[in-house]
């Protein structure tokens, strides 16, 4: 973390990932608990959304298994919270297909295209560009509850 390293004097992070960090929980365990919170902002409750087309067969976060997914960029909220939800329904990213990192732009292009069979973005309202690629394309939501085996929904909220 640049705050931890002193290459940053203020930053913007999510709650989970303060969280984590602060008692310094796995991304953060290799350097240990970070105690510089007072220079953290969580300036709003992010939701954690997992997209499929609308005419996809996946139903469920277990269905993918040997499915291409974006799973966010390197380093961001979204692949942190991306992994967390796999974990959660019993998956690493070494069970998909392919897990890319190109982001939301790039995973809405290939979705669109057929490159692409999900996609994981943690984004608050009212998420325009989500709202515009339904608008255009239509997709579906999969539900971040039921089967999950080691993390309740309620704790891999953003």
């Amino acid at each position: 973390m640049l705050l931890a390293r002193g290459e940053a004097d203020y930053g913007l992070v999510q709650s989970d990932v303060a969280a984590r960090a602060f008692a310094g929980e796995e991304p953060f365990k290799s350097g240990g608990p970070s105690r510089c919170c007072a220079r953290w902002a969580a300036c709003s409750r992010k939701p954690i959304h997992l997209v499929v087309a609308a005419g996809s067969p996946i139903r469920e976060v277990s269905e993918l298994r040997g499915k291409r997914v974006d799973i966010g960029l390197p380093s961001s909220g979204t692949r942190y919270d991306a992994v967390l939800v796999l974990e959660a329904y019993g998956l690493r990213t070494s069970d998909l297909a392919e897990a890319r990192q190109g982001g939301p732009e790039e995973a809405m292009r290939r979705l669109q295209d057929g490159k692409l069979d999900a996609f994981f973005t943690t984004i608050a309202a009212p998420a325009r560009n989500l709202q515009e690629f339904a608008a255009r394309h239509g997709f579906r939501l999969l539900p971040l509850q039921g089967r999950a085996s080691s993390v309740s929904s309620s704790s891999i909220r953003g």
